[in-house]
């Protein structure tokens, strides 16, 4: 057991719902921007040869004056810690 404090969105059945609904909706948002750039950027027959086209957006992106140029290797370092923090996790809620 666990103390939940009373801001927290686990206090009350119906702030859980709208907490889980924004999320939702934020990252489903999310996966139809990546896609529709996707598409609009390589087409469709392009989008459907690559392995991973959001990488490929994220090499060709750069900002001006050089500041960032391979955009790639921060978007793998996210990508990366993201992946090995929800499997840890789910490995360890799984054991207790």
């Amino acid at each position: 057991m666990y103390a939940c404090p009373d801001w927290s969105p686990c206090y009350s059945p119906a702030k859980a719902l709208w907490a889980s609904s924004l999320a939702i909706l934020v990252s489903g948002g999310l996966y139809v921007l990546i896609v529709i750039a996707s598409i609009a950027i390589f087409g469709a027959e392009e989008t459907k040869l690559l392995l991973w086209p959001t990488l490929e957006l994220a090499r060709m992106t750069s900002l001006p004056a050089y500041i960032l140029e391979r955009l790639d290797i921060l978007f793998l370092a996210v990508w990366v810690t993201a992946v090995f923090t929800t499997l840890f996790s789910s490995y360890y809620f799984t054991l207790h």
